[in-house]
């Protein structure tokens, strides 16, 4: 295959003062902006439930380890008694310093040696220097990484190492690693140095030590997720020298979309090295589950607030800092903050507009060529022979107004066809849709563009009387101001979807009443069972905490620690029984025991989490599920597919009866002679 790939200037990345956005001006655009990392798009629906508990102990051991951190602490302490409300000074100061205590505590070690990991191994595949070349400490690890591709048949490829992608969909901006030659094809790769390879198995029955389970899959969502949106990118970035000139936008390459690789080489093992290869398809997944939390965070649920008082001004006379909810929703996001209105106006009057970049000319001689605007908008998306002709047409016909958005469409998709837009009222559905899509530019910050823009003869949305030519007109501005500002709206044209036939209504599901707490459980074995819970790994921790959070929604959650009752006990032992069954991790099979166990078949139907469920189970349900468990663990449960109802079944086999030799019965006594004298 070729690659897609020129003389690519070794430049940036750039980012933003902050240094977590990449900052980046595509061609066309009048200012650079702020862009999403990969990295943290396909982060924000990971759990961080041991990065907490990691992160708050870097920190205590920061604060013990450095007298200047807690000389300046007790800086703060003194100027401010309560730093964090004192004052947004007091704030941002404590923030900082909190954000200093990890390093100090070591918590950086593992990333900065992975940063060097990194350079170092760049290095060797773009072939500035040869492993041996690297000092004692990681020479190793560096060349089993490099035996252990050649073993597997993967060619790196130089060209495209550490190398910038850009994501349409997403709008999201991120760095790969390498990619590799695999078979004919090209596979996204990614080096990733944390972790550890192996971690021990224990069996809980015992605490004992039964084998090794793999220690690093619980990352790999969020790596798949991250190749997944690699290999899916629009475009292949090339930086500029100077971070608020023009970057240059190459084609994409042609990665394959199944499966991408990590080369896994924790710094922490001697030179223990593996290729893993992911489902990008379960990246993708994972991806748009982070969208949706994205987007969930922004939702602002409050219809309104009784009886709050306003605060009274300062006795200064000036008036308190003006809160602003979409900042401090960008801050939560780990975006940037969303430019005014005015701000946006400013800048439109600052640059010249997309026209005014082309010299237009009424003299039929001096005629605008495609040459002169390829150069004076060097964007490749952009049909310089189209712009040319309409551009001259307006020379021509001055008294015609085209603003900005209409002209980028113009180019792209040539000029509306008048004669194939229908005068009819347009349906209530695609009137909808047009009034989401320009409510979605509104709340992005372009109400301005979208003023510039209108037609002219088009009512305003808050009018009645819409006909199918009117949307038409307004789906075409809503493309020239998308396309000019990256803005992804994602639902389709109903006039053009494909309309899938309305499914039968499922019959509403009855929910049982939630059973009795029965009353409270006997202190020891709750010890005992919350000792148990204690000792297992973090990711069945994970899985557990998830489903107890959960069942907190039906309002009758499991937590022993919360009310210690039998019937909480009995669902901690059952899912204990599913820990050592190793049913913890497998959702379908824990259904497919609750429906065993309750006959309730919209369990199947995943429409409510598994954790919503074991909620909703009495102690004899949790019986009926801890026997299946406890045979599955000797090997007597078998689970089957109904054939008629496309359910599973479990059914447990009794264990073969123990056949015993017959004992004979005991034989009679000796006769025993009577005494002599008796006789005589």
């Amino acid at each position: 295959m070729s690659i897609p790939l020129g003389n690519i200037a070794e430049h940036g990345p750039h980012y933003n003062e902050d240094g977590d956005r990449y900052l980046l001006r595509f061609p066309g655009e009048k200012k650079a902006k702020t862009y999403t990392r990969v990295t943290t798009l396909v982060k924000a629906a990971d759990s961080t439930f041991g990065l907490e508990d990691w992160k708050i102990a870097m920190a205590m051991l920061g604060m013990a380890k450095s007298a200047p951190l807690r000389t300046d602490v007790a800086t703060l302490l003194a100027e401010f008694p309560d730093p964090w409300y004192d004052s947004p000074e007091s704030k941002r100061r404590l923030k900082a310093l909190v954000k200093r205590a990890p390093d100090l505590g070591g918590g950086g070690e593992r990333r900065d040696t992975g940063t060097a990991l990194h350079s170092l191994f760049e290095g060797v595949v773009r072939g500035k220097y040869a492993p041996d070349r690297i000092g004692d400490e990681w020479r190793a690890h560096i060349t089993r990484a490099t035996e252990v591709l050649a073993e597997f048949g993967i060619t790196l490829v130089p060209e495209l190492c550490e190398v910038t992608l850009y994501h349409k969909g997403y709008n999201a901006v991120g760095r790969t690693d390498f990619a590799g030659m695999f078979e004919g094809e090209l596979y996204v790769g990614d080096l990733k140095t944390g972790g550890n390879t192996w971690v021990p198995k224990i069996d809980y029955r015992t605490r004992k030590q039964t084998g090794w389970q793999d220690g690093y899959a619980i990352n790999d969502k969020t790596h798949a997720g991250q190749m997944y949106v690699y290999a899916s990118a629009d475009n292949l970035v090339e930086w500029p020298a100077d971070k608020w000139d023009e970057c240059t936008l190459h084609p994409a390459p042609a990665y394959n979309q199944e499966r991408g690789f990590i080369l896994h080489m924790p710094s922490t093992e001697d030179a223990q090295v593996s290729i893993r290869w992911v489902d990008l398809k379960k990246g993708k997944e994972w991806v748009q589950t982070c969208e949706k939390v994205r987007k969930a965070r922004n939702l602002k649920p409050l219809i309104e607030r009784l009886g709050a008082v306003e605060p009274p001004m300062p006795e200064n006379g000036t008036p308190a800092p003006e809160v602003d909810i979409d900042e401090l929703l960008a801050e939560v996001n780990g975006e940037a903050p969303p430019l005014r209105e005015e701000e946006h106006e400013a800048a439109l009057a600052a640059e010249p507009s997309f026209l005014d970049r082309v010299t237009v000319s009424n003299d039929a001689a001096k005629l605008v060529t495609p040459a002169e605007v390829a150069a004076a908008v060097p964007n490749p998306a952009v049909d310089p022979v189209a712009v040319a002709e309409m551009v001259n047409t307006l020379a021509a016909a001055p008294e015609t107004v085209l603003d900005d958005a209409e002209a980028i469409v113009a180019a792209k998709k040539g000029p509306l066809d008048f004669s194939k837009v229908s005068l009819e009222p347009c349906a209530p559905e695609r009137r909808a849709w047009i009034i989401a899509r320009v409510k979605t530019l509104g709340d992005s910050g372009y109400t301005s563009q979208l003023v510039a823009a209108w037609p002219s003869m088009v009512p305003t949305l808050r009018q009645e009387g819409h006909t199918e030519a009117d949307v038409d007109l307004l789906a075409r501005m809503c493309d020239g101001i998308e396309d000019e500002y990256r803005v992804p709206f994602f639902m389709p044209d109903p006039a053009t979807a494909k309309v899938e036939p309305e499914p039968e209504p499922a019959a509403p599901r009855v929910l049982p009443e939630l059973p009795d707490e029965i009353g409270p459980a006997p202190y020891d074995e709750v010890a005992a069972m919350l000792t148990t819970f204690a000792a297992y790994p973090e990711d069945v921790k994970t899985i557990i905490l998830g489903w107890s959070t959960d069942a907190s929604l039906v309002e009758k959650g499991f937590s022993l620690r919360l009310a210690s009752t039998l019937r909480r006990l009995a669902i901690y032992r059952t899912i204990d029984f599913l820990v050592r069954a190793e049913f913890v991790a497998d959702d379908e099979a824990v259904r497919s025991l609750i429906f065993h166990a309750t006959g309730d078949r919209f369990v199947l139907d995943a429409h409510t989490t598994v954790g919503v469920e074991l909620a909703r189970l009495d102690p004899k349900a949790c019986s009926i599920i801890d026997q299946v468990c406890a045979a599955s663990l000797q090997g007597r449960a078998t689970a089957t597919v109904d054939p008629d109802l496309g359910v599973v079944r479990w059914t447990i086999t009794e264990p073969a009866p123990v056949k015993f030799k017959p004992v004979p019965p005991p034989a009679p006594p000796a006769p025993v002679a009577p005494p002599l004298a008796s006789l005589i």
